[in-house]
């Protein structure tokens, strides 16, 4: 717990300093005839696994890639890197920043899924209760929420899915006493009882748990089921002057996926273990984030978000599919390793 606090902390000093540094742009001959660098933004969270995964089986040597891995806290807050080129892929989740720098005519794209909510299955991100509300009987349906506590980050797909559970009972956000805090402060708050409901994904659920006070009351399969919760994305370095480089690193990356969703075997939890510093029981206890085998992405739930996003006044306009989704590297990705195992 206290490396991966320290993981969480430090990273983000750390990642400035890399961010800076001006990736290495090779032409195309060059870069066929020795290893083609690439930066990929990443946290050391259980649904970044196929990064790891890539990393340590060797698929990105496989593909002659290096891969240089830029630890950060935010997804959103390095898309400015990425679209001056400074980094080459995010994993991320679908933000209002990142659909607003669409609009303005960002070169950047979703190339694949990182993570969705399906409809089986365990629970990755869900809203939490503190458990004695459950236990007392004191919270039995959402119209309850009114005048609680509750922590849930704004303008992103957490307030998206906690806004999609007050609309089934006539409840505002006005209604609510709203914590925007990170996961470490909502864990600490839970701790303490300073809140009543927390959204979060994992392993921050699992952490909640552990501490005896918070469990699983909506998981979010039950209120958005196939939404993409965390996506790749590939900025202007990859989509427009090297798309030879994307096509090869989504190669790897799918390949590590088809390996993450074989579950918690012992080299996968050993892998995550090494690059999450979550340690093998807590592994085995989490729920991992399915990733779908493809890469697909559910088009019908980011443009719902959208919806929501623009009569919240967070984004300045609507992005069509197209402008937001690429799926030609995903199509070629599929193809080679279809062909691989025939």
């Amino acid at each position: 717990m206290t490396s991966y606090l320290f993981n969480r902390i430090v990273f983000p000093f750390v990642a400035l300093s890399l961010l800076f540094h001006p990736s290495i742009c090779l032409s195309m001959d060059k870069q066929e005839k020795s290893s083609i660098p690439l930066k990929a933004l990443l946290t050391p969270f259980i649904s970044f696994g196929p990064f790891f995964i890539a990393e340590e089986e060797g698929y990105f040597t496989e593909q002659g890639l290096v891969v240089n891995f830029v630890k950060f806290d935010d997804a959103s807050k390095a898309i400015p890197s990425l679209l001056k080129g400074d980094i080459d892929i995010i994993g991320g989740t679908i933000s209002v920043s990142m659909l607003n720098a669409m609009a303005k005519g960002g070169r950047m794209r979703l190339v694949a899924d990182k993570a969705y909510i399906s409809a089986t299955g365990c629970d990755h991100f869900a809203l939490l209760a503190r458990k004695n509300l459950i236990k007392d009987g004191e919270i039995l349906d959402p119209v309850h929420l009114k005048g609680k506590r509750i922590a849930v980050k704004l303008a992103r797909s957490t307030e998206y899915f906690f806004e999609k559970i007050l609309g089934r009972t006539g409840l505002t956000m006005g209604d609510i006493i709203v914590f925007n805090i990170p996961d470490e402060v909502m864990l600490e708050a839970f701790k303490n009882k300073g809140i009543d409901f927390a959204v979060t994904s994992e392993p921050w659920i699992t952490h909640v748990i552990d501490t005896g006070q918070g469990a699983v009351w909506i998981p979010a399969k039950q209120v958005i089921p196939d939404f993409p919760i965390g996506i790749v994305l590939y900025g202007p370095n990859l989509i427009e002057k090297y798309s030879t480089a994307g096509k090869k690193f989504m190669v790897a990356y799918l390949k590590a996926v088809r390996q993450y969703n074989g579950g918690k075997t012992k080299r996968n939890v050993d892998i995550l273990n090494k690059h999450t510093g979550l340690t093998h029981e807590f592994l085995n206890r989490a729920c991992w984030a399915p990733i779908r085998d493809d890469g697909q992405i559910h088009i019908e739930s980011i443009v719902d978000f959208q919806s929501w996003a623009l009569k919240k006044g967070f984004l300045d306009k609507r992005v069509s599919p197209n402008q937001f989704w690429d799926p030609s590297f995903i199509e070629y990705a599929n193809k080679i390793l279809t062909g691989s195992t025939k």
